[in-house]
């Protein structure tokens, strides 16, 4: 009996203790010729703009939560956004029980009233450049 109780406290403590740690991702992390996974095992924290550099593939697992701090263009980092620069390659495949979540770090993801749902600029979102022309002089400008 005695072994049961233990084995309960082990496993509610599990349940109750997050098993996520965080990583903070800035400009640096994701360079040319590397390539990176975020696994859903980890909360991964952006800060500023991060680049995927031309050469570099960013992969990103199933259930990945991937949060944006704040940022503002006159921030020190800038305001904070995902780049996929030309030559930089992306896969992220979210199923329907494991989606990847793109979101503020203020969101609460298991609160779905913690912010409103029309809640917009809390950072700059997921960027995604290619190699097409625009209409500008020369085709291209920056972001």
């Amino acid at each position: 009996m005695k072994n049961f109780f233990q084995l309960f406290i082990v496993i509610t403590t599990l349940i109750n203790t997050s098993v996520f740690s965080q990583v903070v991702i800035d400009d640096a992390y994701i360079n040319a010729g590397e390539t990176v996974t975020l696994t859903a095992d980890t909360e991964w924290i952006l800060e500023g703009y991060v680049f995927v550099e031309s050469g570099a593939v960013l992969n990103i697992e199933p259930g990945t939560v991937i949060k944006a701090k704040p940022g503002s263009v006159s921030s020190p980092n800038g305001p904070t956004a995902l780049i996929i620069a030309k030559g930089g390659k992306i896969f992220a495949n979210g199923t329907p029980d494991k989606p990847i979540i793109f979101t503020a770090e203020a969101d609460d993801i298991n609160d779905l009233t913690d912010l409103p749902l029309d809640r917009s600029g809390l950072w700059g979102g997921v960027i995604i450049l290619g190699n097409a022309g625009i209409n500008v002089t020369g085709g291209e400008e920056a972001i």
